[in-house]
């Protein structure tokens, strides 16, 4: 591809979570800090579906496998990511109340910095941004020079657009997949934990049409309408969770 042609791919792969990084993380030095945990936490879960890929040797070309296990593992880091996040917001309350105890009479109190809402948002940020660049960055590299790839199961669409929407798509979904799980585990909401597993089984099952002949334009097209299903489902919950607080505020 030419310069021009690099350029355009990377910002349709990385220019969402690049826009929500400098306007919102960037800005707060405990957001970035948590996108930084959690793009840790991402990279750990791919190691350990490694050592899962490995170990079991006779199922590595079963996708029906390996995709359904790589998301549940995903999801369980996920999890325990959001346990660390709740005792780390636990242990800086807890400071807070103390300094605010010791304080001088007249003094306010401090609120906690963290909120579910922005930290989710930053975590999605870092799980997504490092999916992104390791799924995506390997395969840019490669794109400078004359002409472009085809893969012999998508004759239609270029390598490199094809898994560059494929990675826009799926880092929007990471962002509001954190949402979704920072107010299913807040919560203790079945609805939003299920809810979440099954769009993300969705969309690493849909990847697995990239495979199937000239279905790939298809696997882009289940994955724009899971983003879609995923955003909203975030929207909703946040929106949920804020009517609930207004009505007991009232």
């Amino acid at each position: 591809m030419t310069w021009l042609g690099v350029v355009g791919h990377a910002l349709v792969a990385f220019g969402p979570l690049t826009a929500l990084g400098a306007l919102v993380v960037a800005r707060r030095s405990h957001l970035s800090i948590i996108a930084v945990v959690a793009a840790f936490f991402w990279m750990l879960s791919g190691m350990v579906s490694a050592v899962l890929w490995v170990a079991v040797p006779g199922l590595k070309t079963e996708w029906f496998w390996v995709v359904p296990s790589g998301v549940l593992i995903q999801e369980g880091l996920r999890w325990l990511f959001f346990v660390c996040y709740r005792r780390a917001e636990n242990a800086i309350n807890l400071a807070l109340d103390g300094n605010s105890d010791a304080a001088a009479e007249g003094a306010t109190d401090k609120a906690a910095p963290l909120t579910d809402l922005s930290s989710s948002l930053s975590a999605g940020v870092g799980h997504g941004m490092m999916q992104a660049v390791i799924v995506f960055g390997s395969v840019l590299e490669n794109g400078f020079g004359e002409g472009t790839y085809f893969t012999a199961t998508c004759s239609s669409i270029s390598l490199f657009t094809l898994l560059a929407f494929t990675t826009c798509f799926i880092s929007i979904m990471q962002v509001a997949w954190m949402i979704l799980a920072f107010d299913g585990y807040r919560h203790r909401s079945p609805v939003r934990v299920v809810g979440l597993v099954v769009l993300h089984m969705g969309s690493s099952l849909a990847t697995v049409m990239n495979q199937r002949q000239d279905l790939c334009g298809g696997g882009l097209a289940v994955q724009a309408a899971l983003m879609c299903l995923s955003v909203g489902a975030a929207w909703l919950s946040r929106a949920g969770i804020s009517k609930k607080k207004r009505q007991a505020v009232d």
